[in-house]
């Protein structure tokens, strides 16, 4: 009888299966997760940058935005904005770029993230898809030595 409390899967564990297996969804239920990863993949000087609605990652990885914008939903808004974000993002270049955007609910309307598509193709290294987002990292600069910082 006692076996069933000691053997029993955490809270947070038996939630989360019961709940669900779409982190598109859920996105919540993955971001402290992928926060981790973040953190171990990145040091704190450096900075990420969030295409998509989870501005809590940067504050689970404790890691700073380049630009002054935490979630793509200003751009539904002020379209214009994706060209500052975009001068930006140029100008502190972020090691890694968290694009869940393109995973996100369906809108009314949409705006245009071509833009992000060229910066990310030009610059970044696609890493794959962890849960609910496509991560990028910095691709190196020819010549450099892997362990100084760029930034």
């Amino acid at each position: 009888l006692n076996g069933q409390v000691y053997l029993h899967p955490s809270v947070e564990e038996q939630n989360l299966a019961e709940v669900t297996r779409d982190y598109e969804t859920y996105s919540y239920l993955a971001s402290p997760a992928l926060a981790r990863y973040i953190a171990d993949n990145t040091s704190p000087d450096e900075r990420i940058y969030n295409l998509g609605f989870q501005s809590e990652l940067y504050f689970y990885a404790d890691r700073r935005s380049p630009t002054r914008y935490l979630f793509d939903d200003v751009f539904l808004a002020d379209e214009s904005l994706v060209k500052d974000t975009l001068k930006e993002l140029q100008e502190k270049t972020p090691t890694l770029i968290i694009d869940s955007a393109r995973y996100g609910p369906p809108r009314d309307h949409r705006y245009d993230r071509s833009g992000f598509d060229h910066f990310l193709a030009d610059r970044y290294e696609y890493l794959g898809k962890m849960y609910y987002a496509d991560i990028y990292r910095l691709k190196e600069e020819e010549g450099s030595d892997s362990s100084a910082s760029q930034y």
